[in-house]
């Protein structure tokens, strides 16, 4: 089966193992979602350097030896790219409007509006486990990456036979899970030497800052709310910021122990 280029098949490799000449497969996006290169573009080692820039994992080659292998799109260009618009926009106005802090409600609508749109895109694809392939959580652009971890927990739900509520749930949890993160300087945040004990511990406050930001919010479940909290937690209790360990950790709701997976 041929790509949707009617080319060579796709192969996803580890964009470290590029090299010049090698077809690129798939779309890659920047930080708003918009289209950085496109599929079909030959690969040079100015491009390869630029990919290494973003500080993608992977990404999908044309590959002539996969030819009988389709890797669908998870999500419409038009979902993804609003998607990602919006979670840049609410974050930036928490970040600088601290009058905002605590009024979340008015964009909790526009979130779960989406939430509908990305289950019901998910949902269309007889396959979903097929498509972990397609999603890096590691991504450290943060509106990528709060996409990203959201459409990997709502295929795993949908592998586990979650209905549409607690999918809506869990799909919200992962796509705010680090909206604490507007609560910490910046700076800090991108520092690229070593933290200190203390910086750490401040960043390590994200998590609780995420729930306090999520939990009275009315368009905002609780256990969206607990996503955000509970997400750094480990079984082995070495996680953070409760430090639950064995029977305290599985106490936790179910979709916020799923979202846990997504960033470990």
């Amino acid at each position: 089966m041929m790509n949707s280029r009617g080319s060579d098949g796709l192969r996803l490799i580890p964009t470290k193992a590029l090299k010049p000449g090698m077809v690129l497969g798939k779309k890659i996006y920047n930080s708003d979602g918009l289209i950085l290169l496109a599929d079909g573009v030959k690969l040079t080692d100015a491009l390869i350097r630029r990919l290494g820039g973003l500080e993608l994992g992977y990404v999908y080659i044309e590959d002539a030896l996969t030819d009988d292998i389709n890797v669908p799109e998870l999500l419409s260009e038009e979902t993804r790219l609003g998607a990602i618009r919006s979670i840049r926009t609410s974050f930036k106005n928490l970040e600088s409007k601290p009058e905002l802090r605590g009024s979340f409600h008015h964009l909790g609508k526009t979130f779960s509006g989406m939430m509908e749109s990305i289950i019901d895109e998910i949902s269309d694809h007889e396959q979903t486990m097929v498509l972990l392939t397609d999603m890096n959580t590691n991504d450290y652009n943060l509106y990528r990456h709060s996409l990203n971890v959201c459409l990997y927990s709502i295929v795993l739900g949908v592998s586990y036979g979650y209905n549409r509520e607690e999918l809506r749930h869990l799909g919200l949890g992962a796509l705010l899970h680090d909206i604490g993160k507007t609560r910490i300087s910046q700076k800090l945040l991108h520092y690229p030497g070593r933290l200190t004990d203390e910086e750490f511990r401040e960043i390590q406050k994200h998590a609780e800052y995420g729930f306090q930001i999520l939990k009275d919010e009315p368009n905002i479940p609780l256990l969206s709310a607990h996503c955000a909290l509970s997400h750094h937690e480990r079984l082995d209790g070495s996680g953070y910021p409760r430090g639950l360990k064995g029977r305290k950790y599985l106490s936790t709701p179910s979709g916020s122990r799923l979202r846990t997976r997504m960033t470990q």
